[in-house]
C-alpha cells in the first residue's frame, strides 16, 4: 500500500470517527426532570381493579342487582380503615422487621390486629345479609376453587425448586 492510500486511509477513518462522535453527542443522554418526574402508567397495571375486590375479588361474576351493588359500596365505604390506622399500622410493620419493636408497640400491634378482624368479621356479615342462597352459593364453589389453584401452584413451585436445587448440585465423579 502506498503513503498516498495510507494518507487518504487515515484521514477517511478520522472523518468517520469524528462524524460518529458528533452524532453521538449531539443526542441527548439525559431526560429532562420533566420527564423524569412524569408518571406513565405501566401495561397490564391494576388501576381500580382492587376496589371493591376488582376482577379478581370473590364477587367477580356474581350478578348483583343495582340495590346489591348500591349496599356494598356503602358498606365497604363506612369501613374504610382511616388514614392514620393505615399509617400506624405500617409503622409498626417496619418496626418489627427492622426488629426494633418495643413491648407497648408488640401490644398495639396485636391489639389493632385483633380490631382489624372483629371488623373484618363484621363486614362480612353485613355483605351475608345482602346477598342471596344462590349468590353465597357461588361464593363458596369460587372460594373452593381458588383453594384447588393455589395448592396446585404450590405444588408446582416445590417442583421448580426441587427441579433447581437438582441441577444447581454439582455432579461429583
Amino acid at each position: 500500500m502506498s503513503i498516498k492510500n495510507k494518507v487518504i486511509s487515515t484521514l477517511a477513518l478520522s472523518g468517520a470517527v469524528l462524524a460518529f462522535s458528533a452524532a453521538v453527542s449531539a443526542q441527548d443522554a439525559t431526560p429532562s426532570t420533566m420527564e423524569k418526574t412524569e408518571k406513565v402508567p405501566k401495561r397490564g397495571g391494576h388501576g381500580d381493579k382492587h376496589k371493591m375486590g376488582g376482577r379478581r375479588g370473590m364477587m367477580h361474576g356474581i350478578e348483583l342487582s343495582e340495590a346489591q351493588k348500591t349496599q356494598l359500596k356503602a358498606i365497604h365505604e363506612a369501613n374504610k380503615p382511616s388514614e392514620s390506622a393505615m399509617s400506624e399500622m405500617r409503622e409498626l410493620r417496619m418496626a418489627k422487621r427492622a426488629g426494633t419493636l418495643t413491648a407497648d408497640q408488640q401490644t398495639r400491634f396485636a391489639a389493632i390486629k385483633a380490631e382489624r378482624k372483629s371488623k373484618h368479621a363484621a363486614v362480612k356479615a353485613q355483605i351475608d345479609s345482602i346477598l342471596t342462597a344462590d349468590q353465597k352459593q357461588q361464593i363458596e364453589t369460587r372460594k373452593v376453587e381458588m383453594k384447588q389453584k393455589m395448592q396446585e401452584r404450590r405444588e408446582l413451585r416445590k417442583q421448580r425448586k426441587a427441579n433447581q436445587t437438582e441441577t444447581a448440585k454439582p455432579v461429583a465423579g
